[in-house]
């Protein structure tokens, strides 16, 4: 995002300029505000307006509160590579802001992109796996992930965890190939069975206070590009791998002797004996039925107390789901520390 007046306009530069809109529920008309003006000196006034290209789109809306406009410029870096399978470096997002600054030149803009806001950015990790990202959906579902509703959801791989409306950023993890195919741009000359684990931060505070930064301008995040990939890796592990045992809890647990143990537990008081408590009540109820039974039976527990038997109890849930083979046959405990090792070590 920047400013209008950090932009330069001459007379031929043209976009879609929406005229104040008509409310005949109420009978009133929109306002219309000065939304920039040309190197003549001429105001063009509007409600907002847009410029859509095929590799990125243009918004001037006005800010209502100071009287001046902000200018949004919005591409993926995709639109511009050869393809959007290899995700892009510090270098490819210094090439990709300056064609889409020549662009608008040539249009009749003149603007620095390197000086804007970003109240959007997107981060993203390709990692090769030894079989099909499906097989690793146990995984996912075993750390809590959410399976994903969106238009990356291909063959029900993608999972996601973060709430964009709360917290403002979102990490998804879903099979990028599969996305390709789905977008027709064809898998045949990149590998196979490849994860893709994407960081997506969706305010400027969220980026700002994520990477340690002050302004949160594409020069600066360019800087500070080491700051982007710590960032992911703290994602990483703090909101998924940290809902994840450390150890194979095959090797040291008896399911069913753990069953027996758990059966007559009320509260859990050792450590063993939580776990077959947690292990009898995801088993009859699941996790959102177990969660629910907790927060009725104890009631009476303080908000901190409760939070951490429920951490407790997630914990538990992504151990057992470790505890299985995968469709393939392979242990998911192999799977999972396939999927630690790779992103932890390339993120």
């Amino acid at each position: 995002m920047l400013s209008v007046s950090q932009a330069t306009f001459r007379p031929d530069f043209s976009c879609d300029v929406q005229p104040p809109r008509f409310d005949p529920a109420t009978g009133s008309q929109g306002r219309s505000f000065p939304l920039w003006c040309d190197e003549l000196g001429r105001e063009v006034w509007g409600a907002k307006a847009f410029l859509n290209t095929e590799n990125y789109q243009l918004s001037i809306i006005p800010d209502i509160d100071t009287g001046t406009s902000a200018l949004y410029v919005q591409f993926s870096g995709a639109a511009f590579a050869e393809s959007n399978f290899v995700p892009l470096d510090r270098d490819g997002c210094g090439e990709v802001s300056l064609k889409v600054q020549r662009d608008l030149e040539h249009r009749g803009l003149s603007v620095r992109l390197d000086a804007g806001k970003l109240t959007r950015l997107d981060v993203a990790l390709n990692v090769p796996l030894s079989e099909s990202v499906a097989n690793f959906a146990p995984v996912f579902s075993g750390a809590g992930l959410g399976r994903r509703v969106s238009k990356t959801d291909f063959g029900g791989t993608g999972f996601i965890v973060g709430n964009p409306k709360r917290d403002r950023w979102q990490l998804a993890l879903y099979d990028k190939g599969a996305e390709m195919k789905a977008k027709a741009h064809g898998v045949a000359p990149f590998p196979k069975n490849t994860l893709r684990a994407e960081l997506r931060l969706l305010r400027g505070e969220v980026i700002r206070t994520r990477l340690g930064i002050e302004s949160a301008t594409l020069s600066e995040v360019r800087a500070n590009w080491e700051a982007v990939r710590a960032a992911h890796r703290e994602t990483l592990l703090k909101h998924f791998f940290n809902r994840m045992p450390n150890e194979n809890p095959a090797l040291h647990l008896d399911g069913r002797a753990l069953l027996r143990i758990g059966a007559g537990s009320k509260q859990p008081r050792s450590k063993s004996g939580a776990f077959a408590l947690w292990s009898v009540l995801l088993g009859q109820y699941g996790l959102d039925g177990a969660r629910a039974v907790i927060r009725e039976e104890w009631s009476h527990l303080t908000r901190q107390a409760l939070a951490t038997q429920l951490a407790e109890l997630e914990s538990a849930a992504a151990a057992l789901a470790l505890a299985g083979d995968s469709v393939s046959g392979r242990a998911l405990w192999e799977l999972y520390v396939e999927l630690r090792e790779k992103l932890l070590c390339d993120a």
